[in-house]
């Protein structure tokens, strides 16, 4: 979830009822209050730190996955019995765009895209930011494969640091 002046400009992996949950989060104002996760040892629940920790934490191994919930098991098997599995199924609104107009209302924004990937939504965003071929584009070198595989594939030139 990417905030930036008030807006939400990019969601991967949030339902909205997850985003109507978040909703508390106050925009950043300045570069002093950049974004803060912190990771707490796993079982404790916990941090030994002097400070109390605002903004959203998590006490679990990064790596270990969360499992997919039963009514989300569900959903998913009414979807594959009903064969409306694409964007444009004559007949029926499909799950995006009920999602992007859930989204479009939390937001207030007009328009709202659902995208298959976080790398597919970077390749727009930058596409849409003016990436030209042989730009350079910052990333950060610890990195999932995407975000410079999007940054390539826009014309740009993953700069890592």
């Amino acid at each position: 979830l990417i905030l930036a002046s008030g807006n939400v400009l990019a969601v991967d992996a949030l339902t909205v009822s997850e985003l109507r949950a978040v909703r508390h989060l106050k925009p950043l104002t300045g570069r002093s209050q950049a974004p803060q996760m912190v990771a707490v040892q796993p079982g404790t629940g916990s941090v030994t730190d002097e400070e109390p920790i605002q903004g959203p934490t998590f006490s679990k191994a990064i790596s270990a996955p969360d499992p997919i919930p039963e009514a989300g098991r569900r959903r998913a098997m009414e979807l594959m019995e009903s064969g409306a599995l694409f964007r444009y199924t004559p007949g029926y609104l499909s799950e995006t765009a009920l999602a992007e107009a859930d989204m479009a209302e939390y937001t207030g924004f007009k328009y709202v895209v659902g995208f298959n990937s976080c790398g597919s939504a970077l390749f727009i965003a930058l596409k849409v930011a003016g990436v030209q071929p042989g730009d350079k584009v910052l990333c950060n070198a610890f990195s999932f494969t995407a975000v410079p595989s999007a940054v390539h594939h826009a014309g740009g030139e993953p700069l890592y640091v």
